[in-house]
């Protein structure tokens, strides 16, 4: 039975600025119930683990209730459904934890030993250990471990180009992460991605919503694609300043994701969506809307232009 917001998960303190944005959803107080819930077990996971001295945020970037801000838009989808709500929040703060390992050599992982087992991705988590063990406490909780194992992989790629400082490695980290990424998916969708600045798709490393929804029933590697083609913008331009400020971006000008190829990105989602089946298009439609008013302040009119073109042709049919 879901909490009401009266419950003790719901009595710490919400900005008066987050509390305005999450009313914007019908029934939100109980989204943000689940998404606490998810936080909360995560953080005790760490702690039954040996993990505790890392703390539940290991980012020198992001503020965390930017964290709290994603889980919500996440898990919208699922609004009914508290438990599977839950396990997003769970799995999207599980995610930023182990991700700023793959990302910030200043916490101790060594880039030679992620660089040499890179190609797969359990390995990887195995050589670290403790750390490591978060990733399969993800895949271990979820009905479709595989879009776990392959979200981490993308997340690994975001980190090891991060990382580096050649010009030639990361051409040719960006090329394997072109191939992990159309992996499951539709070969005539795969034939379109191939044709984008590789740059620009490798951005989708900051969305995989394969790994977030493999919480759910079922799990479309094509669907999960195109959305991750759809989100990918908003996150970059959510997190590019700060990352550029921290020096997370090793990117050369000439290397910089282009804005034109996102926005084809995003028009290469809205085209094949509707010739897929899911049955929460509806929501993520909702989950969309959402996403725009939250990150509108940071974004280029031109890709505000295209996610309000999805919106609008939806609400034409």
């Amino acid at each position: 039975m879901m909490e009401t917001p009266e419950s003790k998960n719901f009595q710490e303190k919400i900005a008066p600025k987050l509390e305005a944005l999450y009313s914007q959803v019908p029934d939100w107080e109980n989204i943000l119930i689940s998404v606490k819930d998810g936080r909360e077990n995560f953080t005790a996971d760490l702690n039954t683990n040996d993990l505790e001295q890392f703390g539940p945020n290991t980012s020198k970037v992001h503020d965390y209730s930017d964290v709290e801000t994603q889980a919500f838009i996440l898990g919208i989808p699922s609004k009914e459904n508290p438990k599977e709500i839950s396990m997003k929040s769970y799995l999207t703060y599980g995610a930023h934890w182990i991700d700023d390992f793959f990302d910030n050599p200043n916490l101790g992982v060594q880039d030679q030993k992620l660089f040499d087992n890179r190609h797969d991705i359990r390995k990887v988590l195995t050589s670290l250990s403790q750390i490591g063990k978060v990733g399969f406490f993800l895949a271990e909780k979820v009905p479709n471990p595989e879009g776990v194992y392959k979200g981490l992989e993308r997340m690994l790629y975001g980190g090891l180009v991060q990382r580096s400082r050649s010009k030639e490695q990361r051409e040719m980290l960006i090329r394997e992460y072109q191939d992990l990424g159309v992996r499951f998916v539709d070969e005539y969708v795969a034939e379109e991605i191939r044709q984008i600045q590789p740059e620009t798709y490798w951005i989708t490393n900051k969305t995989v919503t394969e790994l977030i929804n493999s919480s759910e029933p079922s799990l479309d590697f094509t669907v999960q694609e195109l959305w991750n083609l759809i989100y990918a913008p908003a996150l970059y331009y959510h997190d590019i300043m700060e990352e550029e400020k921290s020096g997370e971006s090793s990117f050369d000008k000439d290397e910089e994701p282009r804005l034109e190829e996102m926005e084809k990105m995003i028009k290469i989602g809205a085209k094949y969506l509707p010739q897929f089946s899911d049955d929460r298009f509806d929501l993520r439609i909702e989950q969309l809307k959402f996403l725009l008013t939250s990150f509108r302040k940071v974004l280029p009119d031109s890709i505000i232009f295209q996610y309000q073109s999805i919106i609008d042709q939806y609400n034409q049919i």
